[in-house]
């Protein structure tokens, strides 16, 4: 997919082709190759320096086919006959006599170059031996071509040529259909559109069977032919003077080399595999969306180590195919293109934060509604120019005060922002974009002019003034007149040291103006005439504007935060004291209603204390011990709305009296409800006169239904009401009172919460707010 980085591309695959060498397992039609090398030993003997005559030629043809090797290919081009004829003469003899020879032509522009016709028309046949490679640039050897393209001359490769002989198939049987090489119909290969097939290094060429020339034609060599027994006998020259080497995944190598890889490859079978076409797209796809959308979403640690995870797994998984399937793949664009996708998505990443930051910051700092600057980025955008100034002044602290503002405020409240606005862009306008303008209080504005000098402040406050008395603005459709008085100085001076100092002396030099009919507006800091007005508390100083870009916003959210956390405490303790109040209104209630009746005076105080107590014997949590002790004072609140006649009443209640009595739980919960700090307490009221056996009212809840909170108020409304008689019931002793909260446990009242509350009487850890001796039964 990447022309521009082909030769990447091609290296990325020869290095883990190198890799793969050392694992993978050799063939065993390794054996049935053997090569016959002019290498330097034969070159350096004598009799034998090169160019050979024709005549070494044809001994080494004799030599080789007295092995009876199948096939026999000579990777040389005999263009000419040569100037001895005779030798000519007994090589093609030779050649005619073993009749397995085939001998090796080029094509050159589009033309097919043969050897010298005697010894084409001797052999048994011609092939070309053109090695393809892959760029120009490059010059490395991938594929071998194995048939001639439309556009030139009929042919095939010396390998396909030497393997049809190998396998005794008549050369003129081969042909091309365009996409398949074929030999047989058993047997074809194939091909790319331009003829070539990619040559498969699939282990060290060191692992070829190499005999020397020398060996083979020194008759006192002790060499025995029959190596060459049924093989197919490559012969070409490895010297070192040799024109015929070139660039291969494996290094340089001899052409001989890559004529035996391509052999091996039709022998065994073992071609390369690739995926095909759209799915080696979808999977780079995949890939590279994959890496780009994970750098961009994840945090920076997590994004880099599922990075690395995938350059290793990619790199092992094409490892792994390389040695077990000969599979490839363009594994440069595979790890460059999500490499590239994941530097992208965090490239994006960081510009979209910095943008954001910058978005962040210009939010915290800046107000659009009024057009001027947060009150605090000023405060320490002046307090850091007083910090890190030079001695000498350099800069204008002004304060300016809207003339009539409380008039103003009175007539056009809804317009304030507006006016703001309006006011804030005509101070800008006049002072400079890189002033800092930001509100100090209501009516009021500050600003700051840079590197100015005094007599073009002078001037431009001058001009501001009068400028905004002639003006006439327009809002809501309706005009309006605004002025300004304004207090500028300069600073730093040796007495300032807080930005309060700044705004202290200001508004004393307003002051001067408001009081003295003839003083100058604007008025500027005169120290002939001026004092400065130190103020403000130095433990409150503001901090000094932090270097870096979001520094002020995460100074801004800490101060934000500590202000945030003040509003709650305030709140929460203002919530607190409403609780009290309410609560000592409602049981002042409740103790005004219980005077009525001596029989139940101080009975919501008795049931509070021994309800908290036993709240606290249970190990509640503090919170809901309160709600069980402001539910315990309050638990018969609703009797308020009751008739006293019945509520006084010594006998035995009717039925109908009775019903009235159930109805003071639902009346309390009504007058609490709609308070969300009362939410438990009102439940506890509601449900104190449920039973643990489901028996009681005004529900018939039983069990864990009923909130804890209420069945301790219950036990401890039943425990007082015993212990002090009410109405027709004469009050029993604290043991004979423990003894019915034990007949009752499991019926009337939760058992534990019984087991809590007689241990704490019987411990004397609580005690019964009666005269009544606790003592034995009996």
């Amino acid at each position: 997919p990447m022309g521009a980085f082909k030769g990447y591309i091609l290296r990325a695959n020869d290095f883990f082709t190198r890799l793969a060498l050392s694992e993978k397992a050799l063939p065993k039609e390794l054996n049935d190759i053997v090569i016959v090398a002019m290498d330097n030993q034969s070159l350096k003997q004598e009799g034998m320096r090169w160019p050979w005559s024709r005549q070494i030629f044809a001994d080494l043809v004799k030599k080789i086919n007295e092995g009876k090797p199948k096939a026999i290919f000579l990777d040389f081009a005999f263009l000419n006959k040569s100037a001895d004829e005779a030798a000519d003469s007994l090589f093609a003899e030779e050649l005619r006599k073993a009749g397995n020879v085939i001998l090796a032509g080029y094509f050159e522009e589009k033309e097919f170059t043969k050897p010298y016709e005697l010894f084409t028309a001797s052999a048994r046949g011609v092939g070309f031996v053109n090695k393809k490679p892959e760029t120009s640039d490059s010059m490395v050897v991938h594929r071998a071509k194995v048939v001639s393209s439309e556009k030139e001359e009929k042919g095939y490769s010396a390998e396909i040529n030497t393997l049809a002989l190998a396998r005794g198939i008549p050369l003129s049987s081969i042909r091309y259909d365009g996409n398949r090489v074929i030999l047989s119909p058993s047997l074809s290969f194939a091909v790319d559109a331009d003829g070539t097939i990619p040559i498969n290094y699939a282990f060290p060429y060191q692992r070829f069977a190499n005999i020397s020339a020398h060996k083979v034609l020194n008759a006192h060599s002790g060499f025995n032919p029959s190596v060459f027994k049924d093989k197919i006998v490559l012969v070409g020259i490895t010297a070192l003077i040799t024109h015929d080497t070139h660039m291969t995944p494996l290094g340089r190598l001899p052409g001989i080399y890559i004529n035996a890889y391509t052999m091996l490859m039709f022998l065994s079978g073992n071609f390369t595999m690739a995926f095909p076409f759209w799915l080696g797209k979808v999977i780079l796809f995949i890939c590279v969306f994959a890496l780009g959308l994970m750098s961009f979403q994840l945090k920076e640690i997590y994004s880099a180590i599922a990075f690395l995870c995938f350059m290793f797994t990619a790199s092992v998984a094409y490892l792994v195919l390389r040695v077990s399937t000969h599979f490839t793949m363009d594994i440069f664009s595979l790890l460059f293109l999500p490499g590239a996708s994941y530097v992208t998505g965090a490239i994006c990443k960081y510009a979209k934060l910095i943008t954001e930051s910058q978005a962040l910051k210009r939010m915290v700092i800046f107000e659009p509604s009024t057009a001027t600057y947060a009150s605090r980025y000023f405060r320490v955008s002046v307090q850091h120019a007083l910090t890190v100034a030079g001695k000498s002044p350099e800069h204008f602290f002004c304060l300016a005060r809207i003339n009539d503002f409380e008039r103003l405020k009175q007539g056009s409240a809804h317009r304030l922002a507006p006016i703001t606005k309006m006011l804030s862009e005509a101070i800008l306008a006049n002072a400079g974009k890189k002033s800092l303008i930001a509100r100090a209080q209501e009516g009021e504005f500050v600003f700051c002019v840079w590197n100015a000098k005094r007599g073009v402040i002078e001037k431009s406050l001058l001009r501001l003034c009068r400028e905004l008395e002639k003006r006439e603005f327009i809002i809501d459709k309706e005009p309006l007149n605004l002025s300004l008085k304004i207090a500028a100085i300069d600073f730093p001076r040796d007495n300032i040291k807080r930005y309060d100092d700044l705004v202290s002396t200001c508004r004393m030099l307003l002051e001067r103006i408001s009081q003295t009919p003839n003083e100058v507006n604007p008025a500027i800091f005169d120290p002939e005439r001026d004092k400065i007005i130190v103020s403000g508390d130095p433990a409150g100083e503001a901090q000094l504007l932090p270097e870096d870009g979001l520094g002020y916003v995460r100074m801004d959210v800490e101060e934000r935060a500590k202000e945030l956390e003040a509003a709650v405490a305030s709140l929460t303790e203002q919530q607190k004291k409403i609780e009290e109040h309410y609560f000592h209104t409602m049981h002042s209630l409740v103790v005004a209603l219980e005077k009525k009746d001596p029989y139940t005076a101080g009975h919501s105080e008795r049931v509070g204390f021994y309800a908290t107590e036993l709240a606290k014997g249970m190990g509640l949590p503090p919170q809901e011990i309160d709600a069980v002790n402001k539910a315990a004072y309050l638990h018969d609140i609703g009797k308020i709305g009751l008739p006293d006649k019945i509520l006084h009443k010594n006998e035995r209640l009717t039925e109908d009296e009775f019903m009235y009595i159930k109805s003071h739980l639902a009346d309390g919960a009504k007058i609490l409800e709609g308070l969300p700090f009362y939410e438990q307490v009102v439940q506890y009221i509601l449900y104190h006169h449920e039973r643990y056996d489901g028996k009681g009212y005004p529900y018939g809840l039983s069990g864990e239904m009923i909130p804890v909170g209420a069945q301790i108020i219950a036990i401890s409304d039943a425990f007082d009401a015993m212990t002090t008689g009410r109405g027709y019931n004469e009050p029993l002793g604290v043991v004979r009172a423990i003894e019915e909260l034990k007949k009752c446990s499991g019926t009337q009242f939760n058992p534990a919460c019984v087991k809590v509350f007689v241990e704490l009487l019987e411990g004397k850890k609580i005690y019964a707010l009666t005269k009544a001796p606790l003592k034995p039964h009996g």
